[in-house]
């Protein structure tokens, strides 16, 4: 899944001139704090959430912990051990910019690229898009989502929140290996 989100979090670099970096791999600890790992594939985290040391950056991490999957249409079959499944990943992204901004600018930027991308069909994943769900431009509703406790923070910075789902249509057959997105 990795993949796929960092593809997106490219093109919303690029195609957004107000970000200088992206932390794919956050979530919130049982304490309600945003955390990010310490190493690759380890299980030791440290803080990654919303702070004004890091410039001008956004994070993705997942609104739920679960993974959705819905049955498509049979009429798609080209063979009788065909499937097609819709997985469907809900994911946060939250933007923290550390210079004035209109946040409502910034956030119809980055639901533009959102909106925008697709993904190009690959083995066995026939179509990939992103659905948005909701967005927050009030940054101190925002710092209250995304913090245990609302602190005051410094004018000039602005935060967004948009909540979209990954939604990818795959197809399974007789002889299909398994698929690691």
């Amino acid at each position: 899944m990795n993949t796929l989100i960092k593809n997106i979090a490219e093109k919303i670099l690029q195609e957004n001139n107000v970000f200088d970096d992206f932390i794919l791999d956050a979530r919130k600890d049982e304490e309600g704090r945003v955390t990010i790992p310490i190493e690759v594939n380890g299980n030791e985290r440290k803080f990654g959430g919303i702070t004004d040391a890091n410039g001008c950056f956004f994070y993705f991490r997942w609104r739920e912990d679960f993974i959705f999957y819905e049955e498509m249409n049979g009429d798609k079959r080209f063979a009788s051990c065909e499937n097609f499944v819709e997985q469907r990943s809900p994911f946060r992204l939250v933007a923290v910019v550390n210079r004035p901004v209109d946040p409502f600018e910034l956030e119809a930027g980055i639901r533009q690229t959102l909106l925008r991308w697709k993904m190009n069909p690959s083995s066995g994943i026939k179509n990939g898009r992103t659905i948005l769900r909701q967005s927050l431009v009030d940054s101190i509703e925002v710092l209250k989502e995304e913090t245990k406790s609302a602190k005051k923070f410094d004018k000039n910075l602005t935060f967004v929140l948009i909540d979209f789902d990954l939604s990818i249509e795959i197809s399974a057959t007789c002889d299909s290996k398994i698929l690691i997105l």
